[in-house]
C-alpha cells in the first residue's frame, strides 16, 4: 500500500534516462488520485453547475450563462440564458434516459429527434467520460499517446476507446497530474454538423474536496468556440424527478 501511494505522489517529468512515460492504466489513477480520488469524485454524480462566458457563432459572439444540472449516469438538465432584443432568451434541454425535450422561452417543450436525442446521449457520456471513473469501470480500451506540450507544459496522453463509442483523448499535465486538455467528435447544436472538439481546461480549484476546474476553453476544428468560467458549483445528495419531468 506504502508503495502504491508513492507511485501516485511521485510526478513524472521527461528525463532522458527513462524514454517511456507511464502506462496509460497508471496515467488515469494518478489523474483520478490528482481530482481527489475515486471516493470523492463520486460526489460528482449528482451536482448543479454555472457556467458564464462567451460564445462564437458564425462572425458574431455573444455572452451566455449555462446551469447544468447533472444526475449520472443517464440525466443531465441544461438551461441556457443568452441576451436578445427582448432582453433575455431562455432555454432548456433535458435528457432523462431514453428520452429528452427542449423548450424555448414561452414555448411548448418539444421532443428531441433521435438524431438530436442520440448526440445528447453522447454528450452525457462525453460528460462520464470527463469524470474518469467512467474511464476505470466502464469497460473502455486505454492506449498510450506520445507526451506533448500544452499550454507551454509537458502532457501525457491516453486515447480511450469502446465499442460503437466515439474516441475520447485525455491528456494531463506530467508533473500534477491533472487533466488539462480533452478531445473528441461532437455534434455542433446550432449548426448540425459533426466537428473536432478540443476542450482546454485550467484554474482547478477545491471544491468539497474535488479539484474542480473553473476556466474552459473550447475549439471547434481549431478554432475557438467558447471562453467559459465556473461560478458555482454544488454537489447534491438528491435530485427532484420533476426537474426532468416535461411540462
Amino acid at each position: 500500500m506504502t508503495t502504491l501511494l508513492m507511485v501516485l505522489l511521485i510526478p513524472w517529468c521527461p528525463d532522458p534516462m527513462r524514454l517511456e512515460p507511464p502506462a496509460p492504466q497508471e496515467i488515469l489513477a494518478r489523474a483520478i488520485e490528482a481530482r481527489g480520488g475515486a471516493a470523492v469524485l463520486k460526489k460528482l454524480m449528482l451536482m448543479r453547475e454555472t457556467q458564464k462566458g462567451t460564445l462564437r457563432l458564425g462572425l458574431k459572439e455573444t455572452t451566455f450563462q449555462i446551469e447544468t444540472l447533472i444526475h449520472l449516469p443517464h440525466r443531465m438538465k441544461m438551461t441556457y440564458l443568452q441576451p436578445s432584443l427582448r432582453g433575455e432568451d431562455r432555454s432548456l434541454c433535458v435528457i432523462d434516459g431514453d428520452q429528452g425535450w427542449e423548450q424555448d422561452q414561452d414555448q411548448p417543450p418539444r421532443d428531441l429527434s433521435p438524431d438530436e436525442l442520440a448526440a445528447r446521449k453522447q454528450d452525457l457520456y462525453i460528460t462520464r467520460l470527463i469524470h474518469l471513473l467512467e474511464i476505470r469501470d466502464g469497460g473502455h480500451e486505454l492506449h498510450a499517446l506520445p507526451p506533448r506540450r500544452i499550454d507551454g507544459q509537458m502532457a501525457l496522453g491516453v486515447k480511450i476507446t469502446a465499442k460503437d463509442r466515439p474516441d475520447f483523448i485525455l491528456y494531463c499535465d506530467a508533473a500534477t497530474f491533472l487533466p488539462v486538455k480533452y478531445e473528441y467528435r461532437i455534434k455542433d447544436a446550432n449548426f448540425g454538423r459533426w466537428v473536432q472538439q478540443e476542450v482546454f481546461v485550467s484554474d482547478y480549484r477545491e471544491v468539497q474536496g474535488v479539484a474542480y476546474p473553473h476556466q474552459t476553453v473550447i475549439y471547434h476544428e481549431g478554432n475557438r468556440y467558447l471562453v467559459s468560467q465556473v461560478v458555482n458549483v454544488e454537489f447534491l445528495d438528491k435530485i427532484d424527478d420533476k426537474e426532468f419531468r416535461k411540462p
